[in-house]
């Protein structure tokens, strides 16, 4: 796929920021609102080239979706690496400048395209996405005080929300059954990791795994000096979340193998790396337990 042609896709709730870039030379800006037909409008005006989505929340998906179904290829970055790239180019904070920085980042960075998901799994991701936010939004009305009633809103939406993700998850039953078998691993947990674990045949390798969540750790090398540094936080951050709180769950126990884990490892580690450590063998584990069809064994899981 050639990345000569690019349009970078500044997202907003309202409108659509694009910028268009062919080869060297920059092409004109359109501003197209967010909406279904404002969707199918930015497609029509991109045709020929490839979409650089910058990722917001939610907000990008029903344009992901329409660009699959209609063939379009379309690639979606992080924010914080459009930031970091950007900061090297010394220029204006605008919106339109920021559709140009995407568009420039997709041209060297090269990213890989995205691919249509089921519908049971895209709405799980949409779901686990809205759960978060109003759980966030929960923990900060609670840290003000805020009513009962309001707190018996939250709860009663969350449940809601709870009662929909689980119905989807069981769409992989089976899948669903094993990553809840894993010490610390809960219902909310096991559906995230099914959005990242949904087809048995095309689960992703240890490596790519680790970084979609954020969880591969930084190295730092200069010349014969070479140390490791923090994980890279890189991925989704749900999932990592979910994970550390796992981790900390299995390691409470005071029982079974990742807790005799968790103690080997913090012979050698400070707690907040073991914890993060420990996540990332959880991680490795519920791949293994999909991709094998394997059931969780305690003996494999410290001598794998």
């Amino acid at each position: 796929m050639s990345f000569e042609h690019v349009v970078g896709v500044d997202v907003h709730q309202a409108s659509f920021v694009c910028r268009r870039i062919q080869g060297e030379v920059v092409g004109d800006e359109r501003t197209i609102g967010n909406c279904e037909q404002g969707i199918d409008d930015l497609l029509d005006w991109s045709a020929g080239g490839t979409l650089i989505v910058e990722a917001t929340s939610s907000l990008h998906f029903a344009l992901v979706e329409r660009a699959l179904e209609r063939g379009t290829p379309i690639a979606v970055v992080r924010g914080y690496k459009v930031r970091e790239f950007a900061r090297s180019q010394m220029r204006a904070k605008t919106d339109a400048a920021d559709a140009l920085m995407i568009a420039r980042y997709g041209q060297v960075s090269r990213p890989t395209l995205a691919v249509r998901w089921d519908q049971a799994r895209r709405q799980l991701k949409e779901l686990l996405s809205k759960r978060r936010g109003i759980a966030r939004h929960r923990a900060s009305c609670k840290q003000m005080h805020a009513s009962k009633e309001l707190m018996k809103a939250f709860a009663g939406e969350l449940k809601a929300l709870d009662e929909n993700i689980q119905a989807l998850a069981l769409a992989k039953a089976e899948s669903y059954r094993r990553l809840m078998s894993i010490p610390g691993v809960g219902r909310l947990t096991a559906a995230a990791l099914l959005v990242f674990l949904w087809d048995e045949e095309q689960v992703p390798g240890k490596a790519q795994l680790t970084s979609f969540v954020g969880l591969d750790v930084t190295v730092h090398a200069s010349a014969n000096s070479r140390r490791k540094g923090h994980i890279s936080k890189q991925g989704d951050p749900n999932i990592r979340r979910l994970l550390f709180l796992a981790a900390m769950a299995a390691m409470r126990m005071r029982r079974g193998a990742p807790h005799a884990l968790y103690l080997k490892l913090r012979l050698r580690l400070p707690t907040h790396a073991a914890i993060c450590a420990l996540g990332r063998k959880l991680l490795h584990t519920a791949r293994s337990l999909v991709k094998y069809q394997m059931e969780f064994d305690h003996e494999r899981f410290l001598n794998p």
